[in-house]
C-alpha cells in the first residue's frame, strides 16, 4: 500500500504524527520489516532509554497500529516506523514535510562508489547536542577465513558515555537522499570506499581490503567510533606501524595455509595470532590491550596482499598451488614454502556419526551433522570416488581414501528415517558454520517422531549418535492433570496444569495453543475428526522436550474449546477465559479420561449449566397487577429475562418491531416489584420521540410502578426524590448533562430501548452509559447490527463488559472474518457466544400466535419550539372559538370551531403545513402570534418519530402503507425517503394512473407506499403491506378502518401491524380518548355536522382546547 505524507496526516493525529517524524529523522527506528504484501508493518523504534515494539495493519480503512508504549493505539512509534517505511517506498524521494528537514550534508544519492579519496582527509566528527544516536563500527572476528571484518550498527549515546543496546544499520540506507542527522560525512565517505555488491545486498558488513581497505582503517580509527568486538570496549586508535612475518600454519588434516604474524604486537588472548589482521593492503593488526590498530610491512609487494590473504591452503608436496609457482618465481624471497609433509596410506572402514544440534533461540540451527569416522579421524560426507582424507596419529601424517559406497548406503538410512538435506535459512547467515544443521527435520512434530520411534534404529544400525549438553528434544510423561476453572462472572479462567515426571508444572493450554500456532489448520473441523484415528501426537514443550498426547484428548481440548485456543495461538497474551458453554464442553469432552481430575466451584458451575441449558429456562408467572395478558411468545420472553436477572447477566431483546418489547420489559420491571427484588429504582434510557410512549404504556399496563419522567427545564428538581420511584425515564440527549447525576445512582435495571444509538461505541452517550452503575443491563432493539458486526459488539460491551473481548481482538477474530471471508466457522462460534443472551424473534416466526391485526398507538411529546408555537396558535383560536358561540351560538360557530381545530392538528403533524394558510392573515395582521421564522424552527417530533421507525421497519423486511389526510404531509414525507434513500411510491387524489403504483408495491418494487385519505380510502386491495401507519389521525374511525382494510383484507396471509401516530397531550390525543370514552362526541366531529356543536359540554369544549400541560 502507498504511503503518503498526507495520507499519514488523515490518519495520525498531528501532534503524534509530528512527535514520530522526530523520532524518524533521529534515527530511532530500529528494525522495520514489511510482510503480507506490505499489508502489515513491524518493527522496533527506540525512545528515550527504552525499544518499542509496534505492529500496523494497513487496509482500505486506514491505519490499525498497536505499540507496546503506554499510549497503545496509533502513537507516535507507529508514526515513526511508517514514516520509515514511507521513505522506504519513495527510494530516493522522500516526503515534502520531511524533506524540509533534512540536514546540509546530506548528499545526493550515490549510485556508484566514489572515487578513492586520501585518508588524510580531516572530517569533524560534531554532532548536535540534540542527536544522541551514533552509527558505530564494531569490527569481528569472520567464522570464514579467520579474518576481520566491519558491523555497521546504530545505538544511543546514554549520559556516562556508554551506548545503548546496538542494532545493525543496513549499508544501503547511507544511499538515501534524506538521512538522520546522526549520520556525518565521515560515515558517507566510508561507505563509499566498501564494495558495492555491499550496498546492494542489504548487508550491514563489510571487509577491508585491498588499498581501498586501507584507507577504509584510516577513516574508521578517524571517527573514534569505531570498537572491538562491543561498542562499550574503548575506541581503536591508529597504532604505530609494525613488522610482520609470513608462517605456515598446518591443521590436522594436514591443511597448510599462509599466516602473517607480529611478533611484538600484544595480541587478543582468546584469538589466534593470526585471526587479529585486517586483510587491507597492506594489511592492518589489532591489539586488544592496546586499543589499536596499525599498518604491517612485510617484504611482500602490496598488490600480492589480497591474493595471498585469501588463497586456499595446500596439501604439501602431494598438492602444490599455482599461486605459490607464480610467487617463487617473481618473489622468490618474500614468502617461504610450506613445510613437506610425509603421508603414510591406511585402509580404514567408516563409521558413520549422526550429531543432534540444538539451539533454543534459533529453529534453523536445530538439525543434525552427519560424519564418518576413519580411524578415529572425524570428516564429512566424500564428493568424488576415492577422495583422499589426511589425518594424524601418533605423530605419524596417515592418508586413507573414503568408502564412498558405504557413505551413500548411511545417507539412504537417513532420508529413510525422514531426514532432509539441509539448506541455509537467511537467519543463520553469519553464524559460525560448525553450528549450521546440514540434514533437518521440517517440524517439531517430526522432531518428536525420530526420537520417539526412528533414532533407536539408526542406532541399532551402527549409527554413533552424539546428544551434546543442551539438547532439549527428550520425551517426557504427564504424572498428574488438574484442570481447575477460576470465576469472573460469567466467563471462567481455565488452568489446565499437569505435572510432569520431573516435578514440573505447565499449563497444557499454552502448550497446545502453540501447537495449534504452528499449523492452524488444526482446528478445521476435518483436522479434529482426524485426531479422533491417531494414536499418539507429539507436542514440543517449551524447553524443547516432547510431550506424547493420546489423539483423543487433543479432540477434546481442541473441539470443546476451539475458539479458545484460537484466541490464544493468535496471541500468547491473551487470557484463558472461556463462556460457561465451552467449560462444560470440556468436561463433558473428558469424562472419559479418569485421570483428568476437574477442581469445580459447584455453585457457579449450577449457575453455567443453567445458563447453557436455554431451551429449558424455567417459567415464571405474570405479575398480578400487569393489566394486560400476555402473548404465547412474550411470555417466554419474561421467563427469559428473570432466568438472565437469576443469573446476574445482561439481555439483548431484540425482537421485531411491534411484537412487544416495552410490554415484556414492563413486565419484568413490575415483576421484580413484586418479589422484592427492585430495591433501587430502574433506569429506561431511549430516543426523545419515546418518553411519553413509555410513560403512557406504563401507566396503561403497570400501573403499579412509580414512574419518574425526566425530562424537561424543571427534571434537576427531582434529582434528589429519584430513589423514591421505581423507574426514571430520559433521554440519550440528556446524558452528557445529567451523567453526573445519573453515576450516583446504583440502579436495579439498566435499560436502552433503541439501543441503536450507541452502536458507535465512542459516542458520548455510549461511554456514559457504560459508566453507569446496575444490577442488570438490558439492550432494545429490533436492529442490533445494521452495518457491520462492530455494532453487536458494542452492545454487548455495555451489557458484558469483555465478554465479546476488546474491539481489536473481537475484529481481529470475528468481525473480519466473517465479514471479509465469510468465514462459517467464526459465525458458528459466534453464534454460540451471544446465543444466551439475545433473544430475537421476527414476526414471521411468532406469526401463528399474532392476532389478525395488532393496533399499536406510539405517542410522541413536542420539543419545546413546537409546544410554543402549538401553544400559541391554540390560545389565538380558543379565544376565536369562544368569542364566536358567544356572538353566534354553537350551530352558527361550527366553521370556526373546526378551522381551530385544523389548525392545532396541522401542528401535530408539522407546523410547515400552516405556511400557506397564514400567508395572507400574516399580511393583514401584524400582531398574529405565529412567524414564518417560527414555523421553520418549530420542527416536528411526529416526523422524527418517523424518521427513526422507517428504516427500522425497512431492515426488518416490512411492506409499509402510510396514510395521512394532508397531502401536503406526504410531500414532507417524501423528502424525509429521500434523505433517508428509502425507495417508496405514491398515491394522491391528483394521481391518474391508480394502477401502475398498486401493482408495484403488490410486485415488491418498493417497500414503502405513500397514500393520501382521498385517494386510498376506497378501492385498493394492498395485500402485500403487512405494516400500516397512521401519521394523522383520521378522526372517523369507519374510515381509518376503511383505510387499513387496504392490507387487512381476504388474501392477506400475515398479521398486520397497524401503528396510530400521536402527539402527546396535545388535541390529537385527547380526542382518542373521547374517541374511547363517548362515542357520540366523536362520531359528531367525525362527521363534521351540524349536530357536533349540540352535543359538546362546554366541560368537554374546554378539554379539546386545554394546554398542553394539562392532562
Amino acid at each position: 500500500m502507498k504511503i503518503t505524507r498526507a495520507w499519514l496526516g488523515e490518519q495520525l493525529d498531528a501532534s503524534r504524527l509530528a512527535r514520530g517524524e522526530i523520532l524518524f529523522l533521529d534515527g530511532a527506528v530500529q528494525q522495520c520489516e514489511v510482510i503480507e504484501q506490505g499489508s502489515v508493518i513491524h518493527g522496533e523504534v527506540e525512545d528515550g532509554s527504552r525499544r518499542y515494539a509496534s505492529y500496523i495493519e494497513l487496509d482500505a480503512d486506514g491505519v490499525d497500529g498497536d505499540c507496546a508504549c503506554s499510549q497503545g493505539y496509533n502513537c507516535e512509534h507507529v508514526a515513526a516506523l511508517l514514516l520509515a517505511q514511507m521513505t522506504h517506498q519513495n527510494g530516493q524521494q522522500s516526503d515534502k514535510s520531511v524533506e524540509t528537514q533534512a540536514y546540509a550534508h546530506a548528499p545526493e544519492p550515490q549510485n556508484s562508489i566514489a572515487p578513492i579519496k586520501t585518508h588524510s582527509q580531516t572530517y569533524v566528527d560534531d554532532y548536535p547536542a540534540d542527536v544522541h544516536q551514533r552509527i558505530l563500527y564494531i569490527i569481528h572476528p569472520q567464522w570464514i577465513g579467520d579474518r576481520l571484518d566491519v558491523e555497521v550498527v546504530t545505538a544511543r549515546l546514554l549520559q556516562g558515555g556508554t551506548y545503548s543496546d546496538t542494532t545493525p544499520y543496513l549499508l544501503r540506507n547511507f544511499a538515501n537522499r534524506i538521512l538522520p542527522r546522526f549520520v556525518l560525512p565521515i560515515d558517507l565517505e566510508i561507505i563509499n570506499h566498501t564494495k558495492k555488491a555491499d550496498l546492494d545486498d542489504g548487508s550491514y558488513h563489510f571487509v577491508p581490503i585491498d588499498i581501498q581497505g586501507s584507507a577504509l582503517m584510516h577513516m574508521l580509527l578517524q571517527t573514534g567510533r569505531c570498537h572491538w568486538m562491543d561498542v562499550n570496549q574503548p575506541p581503536l586508535t591508529l597504532g604505530e606501524e609494525r613488522r610482520g612475518t609470513w608462517l605456515w600454519s598446518v591443521n590436522e588434516q594436514a591443511m597448510q595455509t599462509l599466516c602473517l604474524r607480529v611478533p611484538d604486537a600484544k595480541i587478543c588472548k582468546s584469538l589466534a595470532p593470526a585471526s587479529l589482521i585486517i586483510p587491507s593492503s597492506p594489511p592492518f593488526y589489532l591489539s586488544e590491550d592496546e586499543s589499536q590498530c596499525g599498518p604491517i610491512t612485510t617484504d611482500c609487494p602490496v598488490q600480492l596482499y589480497t591474493s595471498l590473504f585469501f588463497s586456499t591452503g595446500v596439501i604439501f608436496p602431494e598438492k602444490r598451488s599455482g599461486l605459490l609457482d607464480h610467487i617463487a618465481f617473481d618473489w622468490p624471497d618474500s614468502v617461504p614454502e610450506p613445510e613437506p609433509l610425509n603421508f603414510h596410506h591406511v585402509d580404514v572402514a567408516p563409521k558413520p556419526v549422526l550429531t543432534l544440534l540444538y539451539h533454543a533461540d534459533n529453529r534453523y540451527l536445530n538439525g543434525f551433522r552427519l560424519q564418518f569416522d576413519y580411524g578415529g579421524h572425524l570428516t564429512h560426507v566424500a564428493h568424488y570416488i576415492d577422495e583422499p582424507i589426511y589425518y594424524q596419529q601418533n605423530g605419524q601424517w596417515l592418508e586413507t581414501r573414503c568408502d564412498r559406497d558405504a557413505e551413500r548406503a548411511c545417507v539412504k538410512q537417513l532420508r529413510e528415517a525422514g531426514l532432509r538435506g539441509g539448506f541455509q535459512h537467511r537467519s543463520t547467515i553469519g553464524t559460525n558454520p560448525d553450528l549450521i544443521p546440514e540434514w533437518f527435520l521440517p517440524t517439531q512434530m517430526d522432531w518428536a517422531e525420530f526420537i520417539a520411534c526412528r533414532l533407536g534404529a539408526l542406532q541399532q544400525a551402527g549409527f554413533r549418535v552424539e546428544i551434546p549438553p543442551g539438547f532439549r528434544y527428550d520425551i517426557v510423561q504427564i504424572r498428574q492433570w488438574d484442570v481447575a476453572c477460576k470465576e469472573h462472572g460469567i466467563m471462567g479462567e481455565i488452568h489446565f496444569e499437569v505435572t510432569l515426571e520431573d516435578g514440573l508444572v505447565i499449563d497444557l493450554i499454552d502448550v497446545v495453543a502453540s501447537w495449534v500456532k504452528e499449523n492452524p489448520e488444526r482446528l478445521s473441523d476435518s483436522a479434529l475428526r482426524q485426531l479422533v484415528d491417531l494414536d499418539i501426537q507429539y507436542i514440543t514443550l517449551p524447553d524443547g522436550r516432547i510431550l506424547p498426547m493420546t489423539g483423543k484428548m487433543l479432540h477434546g481440548m481442541l473441539s470443546a474449546m476451539q475458539e479458545l485456543f484460537s484466541m490464544i495461538a493468535a496471541d500468547h497474551h491473551a487470557t484463558h477465559n472461556a463462556t460457561a458453554m465451552q467449560w462444560l464442553n470440556l468436561r463433558d469432552a473428558l469424562a472419559d479420561h479418569p485421570y483428568v481430575h476437574f477442581r469445580d466451584n459447584e455453585a457457579w458451575l449450577h449457575r453455567m449449566r443453567q445458563l447453557a441449558n436455554i431451551d429449558a429456562i424455567p417459567a415464571t408467572t405474570p405479575p398480578s397487577g400487569l393489566n394486560v395478558t400476555l402473548r404465547g411468545y412474550q411470555q417466554r420472553g419474561l421467563n427469559w429475562l428473570q432466568h438472565l436477572r437469576r443469573l446476574d447477566t445482561g439481555a439483548l431483546l431484540a425482537d421485531d418491531m411491534g411484537l412487544g418489547k416495552t410490554i415484556q420489559t414492563l413486565a419484568h420491571l413490575l415483576k421484580e416489584k413484586e418479589t422484592g427484588n427492585l430495591q433501587r429504582p430502574a433506569l429506561l434510557i431511549a430516543p426523545t420521540s419515546l418518553m411519553h410512549n413509555w410513560k403512557a404504556e406504563a401507566a396503561r399496563f403497570t400501573p403499579g410502578l412509580k414512574v419518574l419522567l425526566l425530562h424537561g427545564a424543571s427534571r434537576k428538581d427531582y434529582f434528589p426524590s429519584i430513589r423514591e420511584f421505581d423507574l426514571v425515564l430520559t433521554t440519550y440527549g440528556l446524558l452528557r448533562s445529567d451523567g453526573s447525576a445519573l453515576k450516583t445512582v446504583c440502579w436495579s435495571l439498566l435499560i436502552l430501548d433503541e439501543a441503536q444509538y450507541i452502536r458507535n461505541s465512542r459516542t458520548g452517550a455510549a461511554r456514559i452509559a457504560r459508566e453507569l452503575d446496575a444490577e442488570q443491563r438490558i439492550c432494545l432493539t429490533g436492529t442490533p447490527m445494521e452495518n457491520h458486526l462492530g455494532e453487536l459488539w458494542s452492545l454487548f460491551d455495555f451489557l458484558m463488559p469483555g465478554y465479546l473481548y476488546d474491539v481489536r481482538t473481537f475484529t481481529r477474530y470475528f468481525r473480519k472474518p466473517i465479514e471479509r471471508e465469510a468465514d462459517s466457522e467464526r459465525q458458528r462460534q459466534l453464534n454460540l457466544r451471544i446465543r444466551p443472551f439475545m433473544l430475537r424473534r421476527s414476526k414471521e416466526e411468532v406469526a401463528a400466535e399474532l392476532p389478525a391485526k395488532t393496533e399499536i398507538i406510539r405517542t410522541v411529546a413536542m420539543e419545546e419550539d413546537q409546544r410554543i408555537l402549538y401553544e400559541g396558535i391554540r390560545l389565538m383560536m380558543h379565544q376565536k372559538v369562544r368569542e364566536a358561540m358567544q356572538r353566534m351560538g354553537k350551530g352558527q360557530s361550527q366553521i370556526i370551531m373546526l378551522d381551530a381545530l385544523l389548525k392545532m392538528r396541522q401542528i401535530c403533524c408539522d407546523p410547515r403545513l400552516l405556511k400557506q394558510a397564514i400567508q395572507q392573515t400574516l399580511a393583514e395582521d401584524a400582531s398574529y402570534p405565529v412567524t414564518l421564522a417560527s414555523i421553520d424552527k418549530a420542527g416536528s417530533a411526529k416526523l422524527d418519530l418517523l424518521r427513526s421507525m422507517l428504516p427500522e421497519m425497512i431492515a426488518e423486511g416490512r411492506r409499509i402503507l402510510l396514510f395521512s389526510q394532508f397531502t401536503r404531509m406526504l410531500k414532507l414525507i417524501e423528502a424525509l425517503c429521500k434523505e433517508l434513500s428509502i425507495p417508496y411510491l405514491l398515491l394522491t387524489g391528483a394521481t391518474r394512473d391508480r394502477a401502475t403504483p398498486v401493482k408495484a408495491f403488490q410486485k415488491h418494487e418498493a417497500p414503502l407506499f405513500l397514500i393520501s385519505l382521498k385517494a386510498g380510502g376506497v378501492g385498493l386491495n394492498l395485500t402485500a403491506a403487512d405494516t400500516i401507519i397512521h401519521y394523522d389521525p383520521w378522526w372517523n374511525p369507519a374510515a381509518e378502518a376503511q383505510a387499513s382494510d387496504r392490507a387487512h383484507r381476504i388474501g392477506q396471509d400475515k398479521p398486520v401491524f397497524v401503528y396510530k401516530l400521536i402527539t402527546e397531550g396535545s388535541v390529537e390525543s385527547r380526542v382518542l380518548d373521547m374517541q374511547r370514552r363517548k362515542q357520540r362526541l366523536a362520531d359528531a366531529l367525525y362527521q363534521g355536522s351540524e349536530k357536533a356543536s349540540s352535543v359538546w359540554s362546554e366541560e368537554e369544549l374546554e378539554t379539546l382546547f386545554a394546554p398542553l400541560e394539562e392532562t
